[in-house]
């Protein structure tokens, strides 16, 4: 029998069982902003144990959140703001609408509003209905430098108020059924993690040994490369690349490029505006077998893919370094092969310590490269390309079924704590 529904009046929440209610946050919960402990007192942090100290990054889960980067010793608690065991935890600055919750005692910085339920609510479903107000959070928040939403703002959203009773038998729902989706998504990103994996040892086994096993090998000398076909060259970078100076100091050239998770992409130079400069006289010019790199915040990047090559004419910062052959080459083979390079983290190990940058000078100093003939350069190359075309497809496909997981989770969740699907018959 289908359960009786009326129109909410809430352009978010839509329809709503005939015998639920509607009511604000502010009344649901105590709204409480995080803060940060000065970070000049040393002695109000620890990277080992303590109170939990939450920022945006660590939420988003469906886990309760007690593992943090940082913790509060229990002189930073006292400097610091503590939410009681099942707060909600809501990301109000930036990163608007994420959302998480502890099961134990926790701290959060001034990003995070948390959201301490009164009898009214059930913590839990407390949790999923704030999950599924994420458009109601970026609706309401004030645009300036950075997205925002208030407290107060937060405090005006309405939320669907079942019975207690119904509310604990949604949150069982849900618990259980996201549960199980997230085992299936966790299957699918260690495919994706597996497939990456094998991608770069792919890589790097092409560009370093060749594609015949039963080749004579030689030491090259370079230590984390070791043996390399006997036949093969070992060649300082500055001989076979010079550092691409040419500025597009008469603007003639507007295709903008840009690096992104190893790739060149094309840009839209009318449609990032407040993201580029005035004018773009002092970008590069590149050329159709350019390798581009990005050697600035060695220190604290350790993630990004910091090589790409460049298909097209066009202009990219000049806070890139790029590279120009000098001689005749197969430019997607050293791509590569300065992909292993970034892979194995060649540049972070340069020169005294940890360098925040580097240049073309410090570059072409410390950098010896691996030459096959140049017929084995393209076949290598041609192998690569087809090989990590392959597992791109395969990573491709787990991917759109993990976005499709999630999609449906968050459509889970909206109609259970809406009331469109009655759980108390699931």
């Amino acid at each position: 029998m289908s359960r009786e529904m009326k129109d909410s009046g809430i352009s978010w929440i839509g329809e709503i069982p005939s015998d639920w209610r509607i009511g604000h946050l502010k009344r649901l919960a105590r709204i409480k902003t995080g803060s940060t402990p000065s970070r000049s007192v040393e002695e109000y942090y620890s990277e080992k144990s303590g109170l939990p100290w939450i920022k945006p990054e660590n939420l988003n889960s469906y886990d309760s959140v007690e593992n943090t980067a940082e913790y509060l010793t229990a002189e930073g608690r006292v400097a610091g703001t503590v939410f009681p065991q099942n707060t909600v935890f809501a990301c109000c600055i930036a990163s608007i609408g994420k959302i998480g919750y502890s099961n134990i005692e926790a701290s959060c910085n001034q990003q995070i509003n948390g959201l301490i339920y009164n009898d009214l609510i059930n913590w839990k479903y407390g949790f999923y209905s704030n999950v599924a107000a994420n458009n109601e959070y970026l609706a309401r928040a004030n645009s300036s430098v950075q997205f925002i939403l208030n407290s107060t703002n937060q405090g005006y959203i309405q939320m669907p108020i079942p019975s207690i009773a119904e509310q604990e038998i949604i949150s069982t729902f849900l618990d259980s059924k996201c549960a199980a989706i997230d085992q299936v998504i966790q299957k699918q990103k260690d495919i994706v993690n597996k497939l990456m994996e094998y991608k770069q040892s792919t890589i790097t086994q092409a560009v370093t040994k060749g594609l015949n096993p039963n080749v004579k090998m030689k030491d090259s000398e370079i230590d984390w490369i070791r043996r390399i076909p006997e036949s093969w060259d070992i060649i300082p970078l500055k001989v076979l690349f010079k550092e691409n100076k040419k500025r597009n100091t008469d603007l003639t050239n507007s295709n903008l490029l840009s690096l992104s998770y190893g790739r060149i992409i094309q840009k839209n130079i009318d449609s990032n505006f407040g993201l580029l400069p005035d004018n773009f006289s002092k970008y590069t010019i590149v050329n159709d077998g350019d390798i581009v790199l990005r050697l600035t915040d060695l220190q604290n990047d350790h993630k990004s893919l910091r090589t790409g090559l460049v298909t097209q004419s066009g202009i990219i910062t000049s806070a890139y370094v790029t590279l120009t052959p000098k001689k005749k080459l197969c430019s997607r083979y050293f791509h590569y092969l300065l992909h292993s390079y970034d892979i194995q983290k060649v540049f972070y190990t340069m020169g005294e310590g940890i360098r925040q940058s580097l240049s073309y000078d410090e570059l072409s100093r410390n950098i010896r490269l691996i030459m096959p003939s140049f017929k084995e350069q393209q076949s290598i190359a041609n192998y690569l390309d087809s090989k990590c075309l392959a597992i791109d497809e395969s990573i491709k496909r787990s991917n759109k079924i993990i976005q499709k997981l999630e999609e449906y989770k968050k459509a889970l969740i909206y109609n259970a704590v809406t009331g469109k699907i009655d759980c108390r018959n699931a």
